[in-house]
């Protein structure tokens, strides 16, 4: 599975090797969709990690597409970031790479410009890609590396705009478009099927460039830059007051499955989510019998935190919302509210 290659030359290397600064999200109004083929080229993207940090990857595929159609493919496993290269049972389980598998691996830093050379000015697209692109962020950073500058778009968001499905994992939009997923965690086979998955909603949604699928789903492209990123996230509906709709709670499912992790759990979101909207959320919470609740009080069992708060250790970052830290109190007061990523919520509905 490894695909060798030099690491990139050394003015590349020099560039990728700064102290990593202080990054936060960025806000609206970033004009990323300039320049955008009028055809379907873009990079498939899959991370695996080893743990349950966001920066180990253990394992990563790329998939280059022109004009709709796969041509060349990069894929290596990988030893993860120093100090975060153990290996975790449960992400053993998943995707079957072990410490002995990437024991002759590059290290993910010196992969990385190999990777970026691939990419070159393409967009980068991937299942939930707050995921994977939560995954180079984090590598990057404890690698001591200034982020890479670069657009990517998630079919996952697109797929949620466009399907009406129980589940919007891979397999199940893959299975609704026809696309074949022949050994889903295998990172090749993943991103060749996203890459698959998205061309299958252009077609479904009759758009023939990437711009205009992101129109026809309402889903903006999202960035990573040094000094800041932005998701690919689902665009609002708005009002014809040019007011955002008014949020709606739906009851819960009563006939939905009461094994289910979340069936009546009360949980409360935080933070801007990067794979659907607010509405949507609950909505998908409703049907599996999940209780949303505005805000948190001593009923709160689940407090869901966007990708742009959820690092570290979300209850001592110097960015929490006011949900945060009154989740934060209660909890030091002996109250059982589980903290949750988007990432983990999303794969539980």
């Amino acid at each position: 599975m490894h695909c060798a290659g030099s690491p990139g030359d050394r003015t590349m290397r020099k560039c990728l090797l700064l102290v990593c600064m202080r990054k936060g999200a960025i806000g609206e109004g970033e004009n990323v969709t300039e320049q955008l083929s009028d055809e379907m080229d873009f990079v498939a993207i899959d991370f695996e990690t080893a743990n349950a940090f966001r920066g180990s990857p253990c394992a990563v595929a790329m998939v280059r597409y022109r004009a709709g159609a796969p041509t060349e493919t990069l894929h290596t496993l990988m030893r993860p970031p120093h100090r975060h290269d153990s290996f975790d049972p449960w992400n053993m389980s998943v995707h079957g790479i072990t410490p002995e598998d990437v024991s002759s691996a590059p290290r993910f830093v010196d992969f990385l410009p190999k990777m970026l050379e691939f990419l070159g000015s393409d967009v980068l697209v991937a299942h939930n890609a707050g995921f994977d692109v939560s995954v180079l962020r984090h590598a990057t950073e404890a690698s001591g590396v200034e982020w890479p500058s670069l657009r990517y778009a998630c079919t996952l968001v697109m797929s949620r705009r466009t399907l009406d499905l129980p589940s919007y994992s891979l397999p199940w939009v893959a299975e609704e478009l026809g696309v074949e997923v022949r050994n889903h965690h295998d990172p090749v086979d993943d991103a060749l099927a996203a890459g698959n998955v998205l061309l299958a909603l252009a077609e479904r949604t009759g758009s023939s460039s990437i711009a205009g699928l992101l129109d026809s789903t309402r889903t903006s492209l999202g960035f990573v830059r040094p000094d800041g990123w932005k998701g690919s996230t689902a665009i609002s509906e708005r009002s014809t007051s040019g007011n955002t709709s008014k949020p709606h709670f739906p009851g819960p499912n009563e006939s939905a499955d009461t094994n289910h992790p979340l069936f009546g759990r009360r949980i409360v979101l935080t933070g801007r989510l990067g794979s659907m909207t607010r509405q949507e959320a609950w909505d998908a919470l409703a049907r599996i019998g999940g209780i949303a609740q505005p805000g948190i009080n001593k009923s709160t069992d689940v407090l869901v935190v966007g990708p742009d708060l959820y690092q570290g250790d979300v209850l001592e970052s110097d960015a929490m919302t006011g949900k945060m830290a009154k989740a934060a109190r209660m909890r030091e007061k002996g109250a059982a509210i589980e903290i949750m990523s988007e990432d983990e919520f999303v794969r539980s509905l």
